[in-house]
This record gives structure tokens, C-alpha cells and sequence, in this order.
């Protein structure tokens, strides 16, 4: 998405954003700019990976969108640096992301949820990882890690090379956390959501 689109896209409200990617009909009459919106994949196959489906699971990814731009200090302001989606499924979180920056990389073990983001989203930019670290780009070279809800879906042998894998992914985003002082509203913001 690029010039005029892409400000169409960021003057949306987030619910007819979240409408517009779930394949809603908005009356927001801006919408006519846009080209169709990805198209999701076979509602069991969302299910599958998220536990739900369509406008509902947009919605949650919706939900998780508007937390990342608190936890960011971002408010209104859409635009951030390279964005690496860790764990991407069949990119529900890349999805409401696609206006927030050009520079979107998701990243999934599993080939079939790459290949279903890749065939909804041929612009995109995504990649099978391997389970085990390095990932195929250095150390440090994204402003922004994301991981939506991989970690609560973790289980097995692998869970700790993915940890390891995403730590090193995410070098550069917790540095800059740090030093903005906003690393504590992240833990309290998880604290608060265990204690759910």
C-alpha cells in the first residue's frame, strides 16, 4: 500500500479498519480507494491457529493491535520502522498492521500458514523460519517484534529454541524499550492479563 491509499488507510477508524480487513461492508465512503482487502483463508483453517474466526478474530487481532500502540506510546500515529511479525499464522496480526508501515515481515515454522498469507497477500514479505535459531536476517535489524499469541500456544520440545529464536529477533525493540523507560508498562500490561 503506498501514497494515496495508504493515507486512506490510516484516516479509517479502527473499527472500520478491523471491518475492512474481516471483508465487512463499512459505509465509510473512503473505502471505494482501497483495493479489496486480503482475502482470509477457509474459516477452519483460522480456527485452527487463533480459536476463532472472520470478524471475530479480526477483532481480537484488532484488540491486540490497539495494546501494541499503547505499550509503543505511538496513540494515533501509525507509522513505525520494520515491523517482524514472529509467528505470523495466516497473518491476522500482519493484516492490521499493513498500514502502519511498509516494511511488514512475517515469519512462521509452520509452510502451510505461509503459503496461505503469501497467497492472500502476494505484496507481502514472508519467510518459513526454521525452529531453531538464527532467523535469516542480522541480529537487530527490525524496529519492532510482535508474537501476537505464539507464546501462549507453545508447547513441547521446541518451546525454548523459539524463545531463544524470538529474543534474538527482538534485540533491537527491547533496547529501545529499555531506554524509552516503557519496558515496565509492557510487564505490567502482562501482569495484569495473567491475572485475568
Amino acid at each position: 500500500m503506498s501514497g494515496a491509499r495508504w493515507e486512506v488507510a490510516q484516516a479509517l477508524s479502527h473499527e472500520d479498519w478491523i471491518s475492512f480487513l474481516a471483508g465487512r461492508n463499512t459505509h465509510h465512503s473512503a473505502l471505494v480507494e482501497l483495493p479489496a482487502a486480503p482475502p482470509l483463508p477457509p474459516a477452519d483453517f483460522q480456527a485452527a491457529f487463533v480459536g476463532s474466526s472472520g470478524l471475530e478474530a479480526m477483532q481480537e487481532a484488532g484488540e491486540f493491535y490497539r495494546r501494541a500502540h499503547a505499550v509503543l506510546g505511538r496513540g494515533e500515529k501509525r507509522t513505525i520502522g520494520r515491523l517482524l511479525d514472529f509467528g505470523c499464522g495466516w497473518g491476522r496480526i500482519y493484516r492490521v498492521f499493513l498500514r502502519d508501515t511498509p516494511e511488514l515481515v512475517g515469519v512462521d515454522i509452520d509452510g502451510r500458514c505461509i503459503a496461505a498469507c503469501q497467497a492472500a497477500m502476494p505484496c507481502g514479505s514472508f519467510q518459513v523460519c526454521e525452529p531453531e535459531p538464527p532467523l535469516s536476517f542480522p541480529d537487530g535489524s527490525v524496529d519492532v517484534v510482535e508474537s501476537g499469541k505464539l507464546f501462549e500456544t507453545l508447547r513441547g520440545a521446541g518451546t525454548e529454541a523459539v524463545r531463544i529464536l524470538f529474543a534474538r529477533a527482538m534485540e533491537k525493540s527491547l533496547r529501545d524499550l529499555i531506554a524509552s523507560g516503557k519496558l515496565s508498562t509492557l510487564s505490567a500490561h502482562a501482569k495484569r492479563r495473567r491475572k485475568k
